[in-house]
């Protein structure tokens, strides 16, 4: 009788382990995009994640885009179309991340997530933060991308 108890207990529990290890296909297809954006198919383009506070983006040096006319929050995704502003490959992109004045905040601290994307492929991925720190309004980042290396 003690047996039977047994084997039955553990049936039950090996059972309870397979089906909590088991993920619901719901959970799994939400999971496959984080974004709700998708890059261009053609040519350049970058998605924006995180934009605490804004970016302006420049290509050849002359300023093409400033994320405080697409969006004043900081958890919406911007997806920017680089085509009608990238004649060739040989070309330079630059994006400066911006941390803006904030009057009601404890602790000013700025981040910046984005991705960079040629034919629909990312060849970069940029995240950078205060590392959680509070800092002062202004420029906090340059990055630099030669699109002749993609």
């Amino acid at each position: 009788m003690i047996s039977i108890k047994n084997y039955f207990f553990t049936t039950l529990v090996i059972a309870l382990l397979f089906t909590s290890c088991v993920p619901s296909p719901k959970k799994l297809e939400n999971a496959k995009s984080e974004s709700e954006l998708a890059p261009l198919a053609q040519g350049y383009s970058i998605i924006f994640f995180n934009l605490d506070n804004y970016a302006l983006v420049y290509v050849d040096g002359e300023m093409v885009f400033d994320t405080r006319t697409s969006t004043t929050q900081t958890n919406h995704e911007v997806l920017l179309n680089l085509n009608m502003y990238i004649k060739n490959n040989k070309q330079e992109l630059k994006v400066e991340g911006y941390n803006d004045k904030c009057e009601m905040c404890a602790e000013n601290r700025w981040e910046i997530v984005y991705e960079l994307y040629k034919n629909g492929e990312s060849v970069d991925y940029v995240n950078k933060d205060s590392n959680d720190k509070h800092d002062t309004p202004g420029l906090k980042f340059t990055q630099f991308h030669k699109l002749a290396s993609y």
